[in-house]
């Protein structure tokens, strides 16, 4: 939660925009419940925009920050999943989220030879068709920032112009 919070913050979320989404994804789990969120929860989204504890902002974690994190125990998720997951549970994470044969193998060949970035770097350019990932950086807010162009100007180039919208 602390990784995600500052994440969200960065990425342009509200406090209130962010307490919201955090409620929203709670409230996904059965189990959890919802009526102790603002007491249990609530502190640590406000202390990541600097509203209470020493009041000062948190930003988020370098991937660097995330990579030499310590392993996640029991249901913790967090860190880099390149570095933090076996080389099956990572194959099956990314064919999951839609890679490619050709592309996985050489995801998986770099995140085995403990190049974590540049594994994320070949994630990126897999998802992203056409880009090179020189600008996506080496933090996920800049990953976050260059994916979102990405699709933005994607977006633009699929809508006819306005003018012949107009026409018809």
């Amino acid at each position: 939660r602390v990784q995600l919070s500052a994440f969200l913050k960065g990425a342009g979320f509200t406090l209130e925009e962010s307490t919201q989404w955090w409620k929203q994804a709670m409230s996904q789990d059965p189990s959890f419940d919802m009526s102790k969120f603002d007491k249990e929860y609530l502190y640590g989204i406000r202390y990541t925009y600097g509203k209470v504890g020493n009041m000062k902002e948190k930003s988020a974690s370098k991937c660097q920050f995330n990579i030499t994190a310590n392993f996640p125990t029991g249901n913790e998720v967090h860190g880099c999943p390149f570095r933090h997951m076996d080389k099956e549970h990572l194959q099956n994470l990314l064919g999951g989220w839609g890679v490619g044969r050709s592309d996985l193998y050489g995801i998986i060949g770099k995140a085995s030879d403990h190049h974590y970035e540049l594994a994320c770097r070949d994630y990126f350019k897999a998802k992203h068709p056409g880009n090179d990932g020189e600008d996506m950086g080496n933090h996920p807010l800049q990953y976050y920032q260059e994916s979102a162009k990405y699709h933005v100007a994607k977006d633009k180039a699929s809508k006819p112009p306005a003018a012949s919208q107009a026409a018809n």
